[in-house]
């Protein structure tokens, strides 16, 4: 049970007394301030491997700012490797037991009755001067809040590295200081080197992940006998896939094709700068060999290639068997040039070509939209005979009639292209990789009837207090995608009653936050002896099994842009979405294009006579039909309504006696 007093005290303290702390003992000169901004954030995004530039810039920018308060811990100093068998912290000349006994008067002892805790917890930070201090403080929030929210909290030591900076021996440090479970570092570099430890000496839960498999290039000979196991992989595949379908039902299927008749197509340009098709990617040769990590490791982390690989996963979920031609299916791959979106790009690459859908790649331009816009090109035919059978009505002898007429022509027209720009697109799926402001430029220029599928790096934001975020959900609207359920159904109210600390900022910060409770979640569970566990955690279902891998598997919230917000929703209504049956305005949309055929029909009727196949008069008709150009079938929705609204209007002229 909680103490009143305690709960008072426990969020009193700032997270900055631990860090000027540890400034006094070293007192070593901000990175931060001596560094360039472009060199910190570079390093930032290096080291945590998960954010933006425009994220790391904020997170550097709030290093000098004074955090949140918290709920106290005891400090913790590591020893430097030539002075490993002393007591903690004699560099500063303090003792193990210092801190605590510190941590207990202040917590407990002061409001006169002494605190009880389940357990003693370290938490590994980064040097004071690190470009990952501001993000590390704000996971180690998230870590003491949850920890506050706990029936059982328990003590947390903050551990900071000596004078070598080791993550080796800021471990052995929290071992000697008495914790039974250790959570940290941030940095990939410093996760790296515990993982070639034999073993540990208690349980970690880090908050970032490496690779699992060392990677090395293949000789000209392993690459000869690889491409040749390609090749009949690919023989293979297509000779199964034509055994499924016999070449009768193909030949069928294409006459039948062949013989429809069309009214247009979207057609897609190949001769497109940065566009690779996707009989060009060809698989880098590289031999993988698993490394080995020690018993009691776990790696939870916000990495953005798992949500890639799981989107991926949905997306080709959602494709048809075949398409309406009776062929398989194409993808498209969309990025930009930044390396956080060139990882996630990969990311999505490689998942796509591991379940049999190599994608095309484009490369946007993001200053030369043209290009985009040119490579979804409508082409839509002019009107026949069989579709205006009208006699055309000359201008000079009836120029009310004529008018009439050209409103017909046009609202036939105007039918005809909505019904192309609705027709089968060249790509079922689209996978951005791009963050919210680049993909915004990208979707509306994307045919209407392919899906699109995204990442947390394209999730605009606060769409609830952010204009700007609010906006741009407009552009990116049946976007589908994964968050944290922390984020994508954040209520401030019920945040800050549960863990009595002020919400986070930016989105950036709530994940940061999400990390640090889901850490604190695990390492309760993995410090009680639990080999394998499934949490619902605020970053998502997480589960683990020491048994098989250190990464926890993190199953993201599945989500989809729509109505102004990123609503989320489950992950088989999200696959199972389809975008004529399930949009209102589109369905209307289908629906009004029998209703204005029809309505063409009859105006043609009352107008007099119908006009018999003369190839003269349909000669004239096509001449005058030269003029209304083909838009492209990326246009917005928006677009396409306006211009049914326009050619759905009723006009009504009396004409003269």
């Amino acid at each position: 049970m909680k103490n009143p007093a305690v709960a008072g005290l426990f969020c009193a303290f700032s997270l900055l007394t631990c860090a000027a702390a540890a400034q006094e003992t070293n007192p070593t000169p901000s990175a931060l301030e001596a560094a360039p901004a472009a060199a910190v954030n570079s390093e930032l995004e290096a080291a945590l491997g998960t954010v933006s530039a425009a994220e790391a810039a904020e997170a550097a920018q709030q290093q000098a700012q004074p955090a949140a308060p918290a709920p106290a811990a005891a400090s913790v100093d590591a020893l430097s490797s030539d002075t490993a068998s002393s007591s903690p912290s004699e560099e500063s000349g303090q003792t193990s037991e210092t801190p605590l006994a510190a941590n207990n008067t202040a917590s407990g002892e002061a409001a006169g009755e002494p605190q009880e805790y389940s357990m003693r917890m370290a938490f590994l930070l980064p040097t004071a001067d690190s470009p990952l201090e501001g993000p590390s403080q704000t996971a180690l929030l998230g870590l003491l809040a949850a920890n506050y929210a706990s029936e059982h909290p328990a003590e947390v030591l903050l551990v900071r590295p000596g004078s070598n900076g080791s993550a080796v021996d800021q471990l052995k440090a929290a071992a000697r200081a008495g914790a039974q479970v250790a959570v940290g570092p941030l940095d990939r570099t410093a996760i790296s080197e515990i993982a070639k430890l034999n073993y540990l000496p208690l349980p970690l839960v880090t908050l970032n992940e490496i690779e699992l498999d060392e990677l090395t290039p293949m000789t000209q000979d392993e690459i000869f006998a690889e491409r040749r196991l390609r090749e009949a992989q690919k023989n293979a595949a297509a000779l199964e896939a034509a055994e499924e379908r016999p070449l009768e039902a193909a030949l069928s299927e294409k006459e039948a094709a062949d013989n429809q008749p069309t009214s247009g197509r979207i057609s897609n340009k190949t001769k497109v700068p940065g566009l690779v098709l996707a009989d060009e990617i060809e698989l880098p040769f590289y031999n993988r060999k698993p490394l080995q990590f020690p018993r009691n490791m776990l790696m939870l982390g916000m990495s953005m290639e798992h949500d890639a690989e799981y989107v991926a996963r949905l997306g080709v979920a959602s494709l048809p068997e075949t398409t309406e031609a009776g062929e398989k299916p194409k993808v498209l791959l969309i990025d930009h040039d930044t390396p956080l979106e060139k990882r996630v790009s990969q990311a999505f690459e490689q998942e796509l070509i591991r379940m049999g859908f190599t994608p095309d790649r484009l490369t946007v331009d993001l200053n030369e939209f043209t290009r985009l816009r040119k490579f979804f090109e409508l082409v839509v035919e002019k009107l026949n005979t069989d579709e205006f059978d009208e006699v055309l009505i000359d201008q000079e002898a009836d120029p009310v009639g004529w008018r009439q007429q050209q409103i017909r022509i046009r609202r036939l027209q105007a039918a005809k292209r909505a019904r192309v720009a609705l027709s089968e697109p060249p790509y079922y799926a689209a996978f951005l990789a791009m963050d919210a402001k680049n993909a915004s430029l990208v979707r509306s220029r994307l045919p209407i009837r392919t899906r699109v599928w995204a990442t947390s790096l394209t999730n605009p934001g606060e769409t609830a207090t952010d204009s700007a975020a609010r906006s741009m959900t407009y552009d990116l609207l049946q976007v589908g995608l994964v968050d944290a359920p922390m984020i994508l159904n954040f209520n401030p109210e019920e945040f800050e009653q549960t863990y009595q600390v002020p919400v986070p900022e930016t989105t950036f910060d709530k994940r940061l936050f999400a990390l640090g409770a889901d850490a604190y979640a695990l390492s309760q569970s993995v410090a009680h002896g639990v080999s394998s566990a499934q949490i619902k955690g605020l970053l998502g279902t997480l589960t683990y099994n020491l048994n098989f891998t250190p990464v926890v598997d993190r199953r993201a919230q599945t989500a989809m842009i729509q109505g102004g917000v990123v609503k989320p929703v489950s992950e088989e209504d999200l696959v199972e979405f389809e975008v004529l049956r399930q949009s209102k305005r589109l369905r209307a949309q289908s629906r009004s294009l029998e209703r204005l055929t029809r309505e063409a029909e009859r105006a043609a009727q009352e107008a007099g006579t119908l006009a018999p196949n003369d190839p003269e008069l349909e000669s004239e008709l096509l001449q005058q039909m030269q003029n209304t150009p083909a838009k492209s079938s990326a246009q917005p929705p928006e677009e396409l309504d306006d211009a049914l609204e326009a050619t759905t209007t009723e006009t009504t002229t009396t004409p003269a006696p």
